[in-house]
């Protein structure tokens, strides 16, 4: 099958605007005293999404997302909105387990354009995260995760993935500083990279942070410090705790590079590029109690300013 990749050029302008929300989401809007989840469907220009009441909320979570499945797909007589899942466009499949929802589409789903498909996964994600029970999407088309232009694989998603912007005008694209974390000449403390990326909104910090780690350093004599077969599952921010799902490969050493520096290097990057104050590392899922019998990983970690290099210390 074709991996999924996102096009280029006025697709991605569109799409900036296509991403501005009307109100907040449905799991807010029972915090604030409302009852069941918010269905999400777009305008008739199929260029925002838009808030409409759902009823069909039920106390059994699976039942619930077959139900919302059902009405995201729905044609309605009003001219106001279209239904987020197009026509043609068929879920195959789901497993809810652990609060993490995987959908399964048929290959229509990759015929949707740029702009179209993300909106539509904008609205899947917002609208079934209000279910008890689920908390975060995830993609596949014929049993394959979609991927990114860069070839990663989208994973799985929550409503802080998608931003949330106002206003008539918003550039697709921004500009960022980030502090990365490497592994020194020795592999035995951190040293920092400063480098300036161009990101869509539509991307979440702290993703973008583990990605540019993924790609290496920028600087000679600086060492990588995430093995090179390991791929980026997911990564979600939950009460100011950012959590990073890698898979297996995460496990395998990187030579020279100690365990410490490797689990430290995406703790520091992320809590010194982002808001997030903790890092959760997990593979496929699961939380290791001590990684590559060295470093404590039962709980979420905060920054370890004692393994930066001493010329990197203030």
């Amino acid at each position: 099958m074709k991996k999924w990749i996102i096009a280029a050029g006025a697709l991605v302008f569109v799409l900036a605007a296509g991403v501005i929300f009307y109100c907040c989401h449905g799991r807010a809007a029972r915090e604030a005293g409302n009852q069941g989840p918010v269905l999400y469907r777009l305008n008739a220009e199929e260029t925002t999404l838009v808030e409409v009441p759902y009823d069909g909320d039920t106390d059994n979570s699976e039942e619930a997302v077959e139900s919302m499945l059902a009405a995201l797909a729905r044609e309605q007589e009003d001219e106001d909105t279209r239904p987020a899942i197009p026509e043609g466009v068929e879920v195959q499949n789901y497993v809810l387990e652990d609060e993490k929802l995987c959908l399964n589409f048929n290959s229509a789903y990759q015929e949707m354009d740029t702009v179209r498909e993300v909106l539509c996964r904008a609205a899947l994600v917002r609208s079934l995260t209000g279910i008890d029970g689920v908390d975060m999407v995830a993609v596949q088309v014929d049993g394959v995760f979609l991927q990114n232009k860069e070839g990663r694989e989208y994973g799985f998603q929550q409503t802080e993935d998608f931003v949330q912007n106002t206003g008539s005008s918003i550039n697709s694209y921004e500009e960022t500083t980030l502090t990365l974390y490497f592994a020194n000449e020795s592999g035995r403390a951190l040293t920092a990279e400063k480098e300036t990326v161009r990101y869509h909104t539509s991307q979440s910090r702290e993703q973008l942070v583990i990605e540019q780690l993924m790609k290496g350093p920028g600087v000679s004599g600086h060492k990588a410090v995430i093995p090179a077969d390991a791929r980026l599952l997911s990564v979600s921010v939950r009460d100011g705790v950012c959590y990073v799902n890698f898979d297996e490969g995460f496990n395998s050493l990187v030579e020279g590079v100690t365990p410490e520096v490797m689990v430290y290097a995406i703790v520091n990057s992320v809590t010194e590029s982002t808001s997030t104050g903790q890092v959760q590392i997990t593979v496929d899922g699961e939380t290791p109690q001590v990684f590559q019998a060295s470093v404590e990983m039962g709980e979420p970690l905060t920054s370890n300013l004692d393994i930066l290099e001493e010329s990197n210390q203030n």
